[in-house]
């Protein structure tokens, strides 16, 4: 190799660098592997995942008759402190490929949320002491997915509070079942009364939706009695159980209230108000956090 040669080699390899270098620096800022605040409460955090099936619930998404309803719930609650890894935000990669197209953007946009974690550590032992903790249900966004809230989540679980985050098939971005369906955003959800701007809203699959929640109060008194994984029996209070939701999990969460009294308290945020809420009215303390009307 001639000392040109040599030199133009040297140039164009320290291009190659410098352009990756850039690449990486341009992903960086627009693809940031972010980390979560740390919570400032006393406790630490453990979460555990549950699929939970309604055999007494037809699954009215689908026209197959024998499809009954199917629930992916994750559940995080003060744990003692662990060396354990802590637990990535969206642990199924495939879950991303539904928000980037729901977002009408390439399917590898979220690619790199893989990679971040949170503060939680999974199956940790609970925390000692802690006694029976308050719970609290999380309800997500149409097209959302059940780490919507994840700070939140974490902060209020560093206080004391079990949060059990129920994953919505068909109203979810994606659900990612143990058998490996993923479940995918239904048109439906994106029709009637969901497509209109409108203060109130009025559609069958809202009372549908809040049977979810229902359910999952009847599973998480079962799972007080005996957990199957072994370490939240005995530990939910299940005389202080609140809900929270964003946007359609702030309109399931007031509808869940009028169904069932085992709910004591419930907050709405960025939501429109139930019909079925507006001519009732509610028992239950509730809050709705919303921008100003237009």
């Amino acid at each position: 190799m001639t000392h040109t040669v040599r030199k133009l080699f040297l140039w164009a390899l320290a291009g190659v660098i410098l352009l990756a270098a850039v690449a990486v620096g341009l992903l960086r800022l627009f693809l940031p592997i972010f980390q979560f605040p740390r919570p400032t409460g006393p406790y630490a955090i453990g979460t555990l995942t549950y699929h939970w099936v309604d055999a007494e619930r037809a699954e009215i998404f689908t026209d197959a008759p024998d499809d009954v309803r199917e629930l992916m719930v994750q559940i995080w609650y003060p744990a003692a402190e662990s060396d354990g890894p802590r637990t990535p935000y969206i642990e199924d990669g495939n879950m991303l490929a539904p928000i980037a197209r729901l977002l009408h953007v390439p399917d590898f946009t979220f690619q790199h949320l893989r990679w971040v974690t949170t503060n939680a550590v999974s199956a940790a032992p609970a925390a000692e002491g802690a006694g029976r903790s308050p719970v609290l249900i999380f309800l997500h966004g149409r097209g959302g997915y059940r780490q919507h809230n994840t700070a939140q989540v974490e902060e209020l679980v560093s206080h004391g509070y079990i949060v059990v985050a129920l994953e919505q098939p068909y109203a979810a971005s994606g659900v990612s079942f143990p058998d490996g369906r993923l479940i995918s955003l239904s048109p439906r959800m994106m029709e009637g009364a969901f497509g209109q701007g409108q203060t109130t809203i009025d559609d069958p699959l809202i009372p549908y939706l809040a049977q979810d929640v229902v359910f999952a109060l009847d599973q998480l008194t079962l799972l007080d009695q005996e957990d199957p994984q072994g370490i939240l029996s005995g530990r939910l209070d299940l005389e202080q159980v609140g809900v929270f939701g964003v946007s359609l999990g702030g309109i399931i969460g007031p509808e869940a209230c009028l169904i069932d009294a085992r709910l004591r308290a419930c907050l709405a945020m960025d939501a429109f108000v139930p019909g079925d809420v507006v001519r009732a009215g509610l028992s239950q303390p509730t809050m709705w956090i919303s921008r100003d009307a237009e």
